[in-house]
């Protein structure tokens, strides 16, 4: 046995989220990349990927793990990086860490934004409070606190101390990127696997938790949600995925491309296909 166990971090596109059985239920933990992983490597599967998990708290969940693992020696880690701007907070109210998604809230004129903002504020601050301080909170955070490069400094620096982390345990560990790239300044100083995105010729298209209204970064990123649209692009179904959610469906049978936003079986697949050829060869 190669590996004993696959530890897998990430955020919702790691967990297998939004891929259900016929009756609603989930099913992406049968269809997911590390569970693949695991078949193969005929190991057991350790997924501690959540939905909605930015970046510290995919980094979290690994370093808590390994203080606390006494059964497994000789794991392999699986590390995807997610949406920039979620910020881990801590809540006194549930005792629990929360990934707050500074940028993604509706515009207040639209009638999702007080839904959005409740929702939020009753699990991070308790359904007593007044909402209106998160938003307050979240206004000044995003205009005076808040810098993106600033951002990728820091989780750059979080992602060396945990590669270096894993490497005092003699842990092997390959590292990329779910959603945006954020640590191109260092793929070169860790087990990177690239999903090969030509910034300049692809097409641009972008998830990330940053309304429209904010200038980012327009081109094409290094990382596995783009890579599936450029899939998309070579089989020449681009413009209908835009438009046609059929096309996407989380319900048996799958879209091939995509389960609504999120990656299909299929790009599951196709992600562990990628990762064990990229094993192959560090």
């Amino acid at each position: 046995m190669k590996y004993d166990c696959i530890v897998a971090l990430g955020c919702s596109f790691i967990a297998g989220s939004n891929i259900v059985h016929s009756d609603g239920t989930f099913a992406g933990d049968r269809h997911r990349a590390s569970k693949l992983l695991s078949q193969h490597y005929e190991c057991q599967e350790i997924n501690l990927a959540k939905p909605g998990y930015g970046n510290e708290s995919i980094i979290g969940s690994g370093y808590d793990w390994v203080r606390n693992n006494k059964q497994f020696k000789n794991p392999l880690f699986i590390i995807a990086t997610s949406g920039l701007s979620r910020e881990r907070i801590w809540s006194n109210y549930t005792k629990k860490y929360w990934d707050l998604h500074l940028f993604d809230f509706p515009e207040k004129s639209s009638s999702k934004f007080k839904e959005t903002l409740k929702y939020r504020a009753e699990r991070i601050t308790g359904p007593e409070s007044n909402f209106q301080l998160l938003e307050n909170y979240v206004e000044i955070k995003t205009k005076y606190m808040f810098d993106f490069e600033q951002e990728r400094k820091k989780l750059c620096q979080n992602i060396i101390l945990f590669d270096s982390f894993l490497s005092k345990h003699n842990y092997k560990r390959i590292f990329f990127n779910s959603l945006t790239n954020d640590i191109s300044k260092i793929t070169d100083e860790i087990n990177y696997m690239s999903f090969n995105i030509d910034n300049e010729k692809d097409t641009p298209l972008r998830r990330d938790d940053i309304g429209v209204h904010y200038k980012h970064k327009p081109e094409a990123e290094d990382c596995w949600y783009h890579s599936i649209w450029k899939e998309i692009d070579s089989s020449g179904q681009f413009d209908q995925h835009k438009i046609d959610n059929t096309l996407k469906s989380n319900k048996p049978p799958y879209g091939v491309y995509l389960c609504g936003g999120h990656p299909s079986p299929y790009s599951n697949q196709i992600l562990a296909k990628k990762i064990i050829e990229y094993e192959n060869n560090i």
